[in-house]
């Protein structure tokens, strides 16, 4: 039997940030997310070996109907995700690599039952083979194929109108140091997503994210990055489109503190007979983080 020696334990701390469903309120909703993992690695030769468990807790805040002071319950979407995935792969040449990665998935929402009498707690499914190639150090890449499902438990009061959220899930990326100073990114992705929206348990995401890093000092690093994603809705008319635009930098003030600055402009669009509101954000981020 292989055991899998511990490389790594991490636990985040509360971070914020807006949710996918607004529903009727009258901008995007809050929410708190604390995560916790821990990671193994094993090599044997070409053989490599990778193990994770995770546990994400989403905590909503409440929020009021649009155009009126009358509030609205977020409580219900409260929720934990678990998930433990194990991974092999074989490298058949240096920074190039095969593998075959599977990765179980358990969602468990702390209310029996939502507002709307729906059981959304789940389990799933994520299977995929993939490769990750280096083109001699200035241009890395890869890809992966693979299949994605959720199945609902739905055993509340309401029934959701899909108890399940089934896709062929495909991603792919490139990086390139375009020169000494300056790397270019893209990613596209195709994968399922978790919704609480009323009778629609999830559905189908295709995203497109290009970027770029230039070190314009040695301690001075700027980033830009544009991303789109389109949200198909499982058991409701209801399409949603994003896009988000961001700019940073950070400075490494020294070996020890380092200093993070950006600036995100966000914009939603939602069509379908349960279509939700549309909304434009910008946010400012300044961080410090210290470390021995």
């Amino acid at each position: 039997m292989l055991v899998l020696p511990v490389q790594q334990a991490s636990a985040a701390a509360m971070k914020t940030a807006s949710a996918l469903d607004t529903g009727a309120a009258d901008s995007p909703v809050q929410y708190n997310q604390a995560s916790a993992s821990i990671t193994g690695n094993k090599r044997l030769g070409r053989f490599t070996m990778r193990g994770q468990g995770k546990v994400d807790r989403l905590d909503y805040a409440n929020a009021r109907q649009s155009g009126t002071f009358i509030p609205i319950n977020h409580a219900d979407r409260n929720r934990t995700i678990g998930s433990a995935s194990l991974q092999a792969g074989y490298d058949y040449q240096e920074g190039s690599n095969i593998y075959l990665r599977i990765e179980g998935i358990a969602s468990d929402y702390h209310d029996k039952a939502d507002d709307a009498g729906f059981d959304r707690d789940s389990h799933g499914v994520d299977l995929r083979v993939g490769a990750n190639v280096d083109l001699g150090g200035v241009t890395s890449g890869g890809a992966y194929v693979g299949y994605r499902g959720q199945y609902y438990e739905d055993g509340g009061p309401a029934q959701l109108n899909e108890s399940e959220v089934e896709a062929l899930i495909l991603g792919a990326n490139v990086t390139s140091n375009i020169t000494k100073l300056t790397t270019i990114h893209g990613r596209v992705e195709r994968g399922v997503f978790e919704s609480t929206l009323v009778g629609s348990p999830g559905g189908i995401s295709n995203r497109v994210e290009i970027g770029a890093d230039h070190e314009l000092l040695r301690n001075l690093l700027l980033n830009a990055n544009f991303s789109s994603r389109f949200f198909d809705f499982e058991g409701v008319d209801r399409d949603d489109f994003g896009l988000l635009l961001q700019f940073g930098a950070t400075y490494l003030v020294n070996r020890h503190l380092t200093l993070d600055g950006g600036f995100e402009h966000e914009r939603n669009r939602s069509d379908g007979s349960r279509q939700g509101i549309d909304n434009t954000s910008n946010r400012i981020m300044i961080r410090l983080t210290t470390q021995p």
